[in-house]
């Protein structure tokens, strides 16, 4: 089984078309085994408490006087603004490996195709609308003429 499969672009170059589901375990293990060795560091080293000489050689020291005590948390905005982003990567990673991604992709293209549409968007070339049609497997942006 191939790990990688390419295709053409609608630009006519090889792109990456499908990531095998043997890449998406081991990045499933590569994160369950860095949140286990995380917590097993955590849950080990939660006893240790610098001594008292240490933390006073910290804070008579020139270089650490600007750090505050207590680092300030970042607003409720700004917090539901990073979950929402890693929700969304979240989504983004699923629909990447899921090969239903790829059946929905062909049935836009073949609709849009068969009703004659014009496709606009920001990453085709200039003057970023156009219509698409097939090639072989794949299928090729034409851009409109003016």
């Amino acid at each position: 089984m191939d790990l990688l499969t390419w295709a053409r672009s609608p630009w006519g170059e090889d792109i990456l078309a499908h990531i095998s589901w043997n890449l998406f375990w081991a990045a499933l293990f590569a994160g369950v085994a860095f949140f286990v060795a995380h917590a097993s560091y955590m849950v080990l080293s939660a006893h240790r408490k610098r001594p008292v000489h240490e933390t006073e050689a910290l804070e008579a020291d020139a270089r650490f006087r600007h750090v505050p005590n207590r680092v300030k948390r970042h607003s409720l905005a700004a917090r539901l603004f990073h979950w929402v982003m890693a929700a969304a990567m979240f989504v983004l990673l699923l629909t990447a490996f899921l090969p239903v991604a790829e059946t929905n992709r062909r049935k836009i293209m073949d609709r849009a195709i068969a009703d004659k549409l014009i496709v606009a968007g920001y990453h085709y070339s200039m003057p970023g609308a156009g219509t698409f049609k097939r090639d072989g497997n794949g299928y090729v942006f034409v851009p409109v003429r003016a």
